[in-house]
């Protein structure tokens, strides 16, 4: 896998894709700082230093856009050979589509490991602060993620009842 891997240096406000390129390589960071813009959002800090997760999945482009606003250090996994070690480790495929999707609804990557919340898996080692107070806006983002999962399962459920099928 090593004789694959390219760095790349960004420059300050240089963009590393955006909205609808390619999804052909996941990124690491290893120096600097990186923006992610989901389509119709506000940027916002990528705090998991890895970027393009689509890359580990079936997407074909890439699902938001980022830039690097001081510049930035990574290295570059190509698609197929990111693939190639995806299909030996189903697990590190499962996290790496549990962090894209985290990523774009907003939330940061937290588990519970020993009672402390670890903000990524290469930091268990770390504790983090106590979490802050849950905003009103999150708690609009989970209310809505819930109606989103229960409303189908609620219609089907009461299919019969309401002589729908």
């Amino acid at each position: 896998m090593v004789s694959y891997l390219e760095e790349r240096q960004l420059l300050p406000g240089e963009t590393l894709y955006q909205v609808g390129d390619a999804a052909n390589n996941l990124f690491l960071l290893m120096d600097g700082d990186l923006l992610l813009t989901p389509p119709g959002e506000s940027p916002r800090q990528i705090t998991h230093r890895r970027a393009g997760e689509e890359a580990a999945t079936e997407c074909a482009t890439y699902l938001a856009s980022v830039t690097s606003p001081g510049g930035a250090r990574l290295l570059v996994v190509p698609r197929g050979p990111l693939n190639n070690l995806l299909a030996a480790r189903p697990l590190l495929r499962d996290g790496l589509w549990h962090s894209l999707t985290r990523t774009l609804a907003g939330g940061e990557l937290a588990d519970e490991v020993n009672g402390r919340v670890v903000s990524d898996a290469s930091q268990s080692d770390k504790t983090s602060p106590a979490p802050a107070p849950v905003a009103v806006s999150d708690l609009k983002k989970v209310i809505g993620w819930l109606c989103t999962l229960v409303a189908p399962a609620v219609v089907l459920i009461m299919a019969p009842h309401w002589q729908l099928v």
